[in-house]
């Protein structure tokens, strides 16, 4: 047979986002208005992609990956070219971050 050969090189390195002190109160937010808003629990797990909100713990910033949209990366094609989400799941994801601001900036 012939030979193959394979040069692997990595091109990002996306640790895993830890969660920081700070980022408790914007946690559970987020928690309270999106059962309110979707009618279930909203778990705090992470996902296997890199996105920016990573590099922004790595400093020591807190802050949480939410977003509206399929849960999986199979159901909503992220990162490709057809990626997509229902607009009624953008619109509560909306009013649950509106609602979780309000919360934030009117705390004493």
């Amino acid at each position: 047979g012939r030979a193959v050969k394979v040069e692997v090189k990595r091109m990002l390195l996306a640790r895993a986002l830890t969660p920081l002190a700070g980022n408790a109160p914007l946690v559970a937010a987020l928690q309270r208005h999106g059962e309110a808003v979707f009618g279930e629990a909203i778990p705090a797990i992470g996902t296997p992609l890199y996105t920016d909100v990573r590099l922004y713990a790595e400093a020591g910033i807190p802050g949480v990956i939410y977003g509206a949209g399929p849960r999986t990366v199979l159901e909503s094609h992220a990162k490709r070219a057809d990626e997509r989400l229902e607009l009624e799941d953008l619109r509560r994801a909306t009013k649950v971050i509106a609602r979780s601001l309000h919360d934030l900036l009117a705390a004493p």
